[in-house]
């Protein structure tokens, strides 16, 4: 989304990292301690995001496991 300003992403996969230079909105991206699957591509994403100069913040909660945040789970 080229107008966007801010974006926030939740738990889910990382963008290719080829796109992250297209970035122009800030970041705010929220993972679990948790989820190894998600969570392997975050160290990638990180250095792309920094080396882009795209505004980024990384929220890790301890203790959480994916999608930690869905009330229609079982959880």
């Amino acid at each position: 989304m080229p107008r966007s300003s801010a974006a926030a992403p939740f738990c889910g996969p990382n963008p290719p990292l080829e796109d992250v230079a297209k970035i122009r909105a800030a970041v705010y991206a929220v993972y679990a301690e948790q989820d190894a699957r998600i969570n392997a591509g975050v160290p990638a994403v990180t250095e792309a995001v920094r080396r882009h100069n795209v505004r980024h913040q990384i929220e890790i909660f301890t203790g959480a496991d994916h999608a930690f945040f869905n009330d229609t789970g079982t959880k």
